[in-house]
């Protein structure tokens, strides 16, 4: 039986674990560590590599690995650690987190790993930089509204740098996406839909890859619009969405704000919700996993727009 590989990341080395045993192994979290670690793992042979998605600190080794086309798993550290207290491991050190994740991969039905390519790899990249330049624009503009006179050209200095960058960002990924063959006839295919822009198309290709490749419920959890229904007894809680990836559920609420105006499929959809009396946020998340539902099958099939197959 193939084993399944646990590998908890930190800022100088990732510790690794093969289930069932809890013997810890040590790599520097270097560049030659990686390489050292993929050959011991080609050797091996896993079933699945399971890893925490640490906001950026475990993509050098996802891509090393990947690279080799290893079965590597990011996974929710969130769902990892209430995972290790619902199995009573209490404490928290590197090797006790890397046994957590191999026990966590052989129990858990994970969803089969799909390796970005270099490209999407480096949109995502790209994406990511164009929302901190984003965030610190907004910020400086909200400081500009009531600045001190002595500081006003320090802002606007800021805000003109920041505005150019922003330009510069969205030129690379404009290029980036125009050099790919299939990230440009994918964009095109996305942008078919009224409601979704080159913003809106690129953010998806770049955070949410698994687009088209997934059933519905899959993508709506994936991208945090499907709702979880809470009930316990005599209590009849509210559905609530959660978790999912924050980026690809802005964007997209911001995509469907459009497309209820302008997308004859939505606009009906929401107008009927609204008819029912549905909260305005309720109907609009609705409205979004519908819109990504259809994007999903657009995907899927490599067909474009046609309100007409939608509706009918």
């Amino acid at each position: 039986m193939r084993p399944v590989v646990g590998i908890d990341i930190a800022q100088e080395e990732v510790v690794v674990v093969v289930h069932p045993s809890t013997q810890a192994a040590r790599y520097p979290n270097t560049a030659r560590g990686h390489r050292r670690l993929s050959a011991h793992l080609l050797a091996l042979d896993p079933y699945r590599i399971v890893v925490e998605g640490t906001g950026g600190l475990e993509r050098p080794l996802v891509d090393a690995l990947a690279e080799q086309q290893l079965p590597v798993c990011v996974v929710n550290p969130r769902q990892v650690r209430d995972f290790a207290k619902g199995t009573g491991r209490l404490a928290k050190t590197d090797p006790i987190d890397a046994a957590v994740l191999a026990h966590f991969g052989e129990v858990v039905e994970l969803p089969e790993p799909r390796h970005r390519t270099a490209n999407e790899r480096a949109l995502q990249e790209w994406l990511e930089r164009r929302r901190q330049v984003r965030d610190m624009r907004s910020g400086e503009k909200c400081r500009s509204k009531r600045p001190a006179k002595r500081t006003l050209p320090s802002l606007e200095r800021s805000l003109g740098f920041l505005q150019a960058e922003m330009k510069l960002i969205e030129a690379e990924i404009t290029a980036l996406v125009d050099s790919d063959p299939v990230l440009c006839r994918n964009a095109a295919l996305l942008q078919s839909i009224p409601g979704i822009g080159p913003i809106t198309a690129v953010t998806l290709l770049g955070e949410l890859p698994e687009l088209g490749s997934l059933s519905r419920q899959q993508i709506a959890a994936l991208a945090g619009v499907a709702p979880y229904t809470v009930q316990s007894g005599l209590l009849r809680g509210h559905a609530k969405i959660r978790g999912g990836r924050s980026a690809v559920r802005t964007t997209l609420f911001v995509a469907t704000m459009t497309a209820k105006r302008f997308n004859p499929v939505i606009r009906t959809f929401h107008e009927r919700l609204t008819a029912a009396h549905k909260p305005h946020k309720v109907a609009m998340i609705a409205c979004e996993r519908k819109l990504l539902t259809i994007l999903n099958a657009m995907m899927r099939d490599g067909a474009p727009w046609n309100s007409e197959l939608v509706m009918a």
